[in-house]
């Protein structure tokens, strides 16, 4: 008897395992396609071509905070660049600058473009 008792708490704690393990699997599918999805809308471009040596490899879109604090600008700054350019946002508003449009900005910013509070 008592060892019908142990079988059904570790029937239990198992299926309370197994139920947790499913809940965290369905938890990482949704990043991994939530990733996917945003490495399908990355461009190819060469990266790492120091020294000669470069490959093909995936760029995720840049933030306008990233790219900003890159280049030393206000994000708000760029924005209002972008803004100006007609350069389309998600639809929660947010910029993804892709890699042409990156090499734009550092142009445009680093050719002394900005006055000395960081506005252009």
């Amino acid at each position: 008897m008592a060892m019908k008792k142990k079988d059904k708490k570790a029937g239990k704690k198992r299926d309370e395992l197994m139920l947790e393990t499913a809940r965290q699997l369905s938890a990482l599918q949704e990043r991994v396609t939530d990733l996917e999805k945003r490495m399908g809308d990355a461009e190819d471009v060469i990266v790492g071509e120091e020294e000669g040596i470069g490959y093909l490899g995936k760029v995720l879109p840049y933030t306008a905070k990233a790219l900003a604090d890159e280049i030393g600008i206000s994000p708000n700054t760029l924005r209002a660049w972008l803004r100006d350019q007609d350069y389309p946002t998600e639809p929660n508003g947010q910029y993804l600058i892709d890699v042409e449009m990156a090499a734009k900005v550092r142009e445009h910013f680093q050719k002394g473009e900005v006055d000395g509070n960081g506005e252009a």
